[in-house]
């Protein structure tokens, strides 16, 4: 049971990764590349019931005008994520949810 568990565990990281990651690309390209938005989020998330789904939802501010061309650069990078993101960004995703999940934790303790 406890391996099914680690498991578990195991695969929501790697989608909390994976949704850190896709944020940081689509960062650079959507607001810093295109100067499109000022900030864009991206939620990942996993469910095991009725079956193992996986979904991404994107969400950013832009000019009414600008908002298709920028949307279209959301699947090109699930895409790109898809394929096999680049080191880096793999390695300030986990830096970013390591640093996130201390905080928690020290919160947690100070009380």
């Amino acid at each position: 049971m406890r391996r099914i568990g680690a498991l578990k565990v195991e695969r929501f990281r790697t989608v909390d990764r994976s949704g850190e990651t896709l944020q940081i690309r689509l960062r650079e390209r959507v607001r810093e590349e295109l100067g499109g938005t000022y900030s864009i989020g991206i939620g990942a998330s996993a469910s095991d019931l009725p079956d193992h789904e996986y979904r991404i939802t994107a969400w950013f501010s832009s000019d009414p005008e600008r908002a298709d061309e920028l949307f279209e650069e959301v699947p090109i990078g699930v895409d790109w994520a898809r394929e096999g993101a680049e080191q880096m960004y793999l390695n300030t995703a986990k830096e970013i949810l390591r640093s996130n999940r201390e905080e928690q934790f020290r919160g947690k303790t100070a009380g």
